[in-house]
């Protein structure tokens, strides 16, 4: 807020920052299909994109590292409800 009490815009007006940088052909931000995006959703919440399923290193001749997501941000366990805390729909 600013001193006369108005709601100010508070944006990054700043040059954005690209983790990929331009004009590095090895180093292409790829996207997924739809049906990608399903399996790895699919596996992900199975905890299973490890192993034969992970990203190795140098994918694609990125020079960038292996990577395993089920490992990195592995799902939570899901704990169990109280008794007498369902609610009937």
């Amino acid at each position: 807020m600013t001193a006369q009490g108005d709601l100010a815009a508070a944006g990054n007006f700043s040059t954005p920052k690209c983790a990929v940088p331009r004009n590095v052909p090895n180093r292409v931000a790829y996207g997924a299909t739809a049906r990608q995006a399903a399996w790895a959703v699919d596996l992900a919440s199975l905890n299973a994109i490890q192993g034969a399923h992970a990203r190795p290193a140098n994918h694609r001749q990125t020079g960038l590292p292996a990577y395993s997501p089920s490992l990195d941000f592995p799902v939570p366990a899901l704990a169990a409800a109280a008794a007498g805390s369902r609610r009937s729909s």
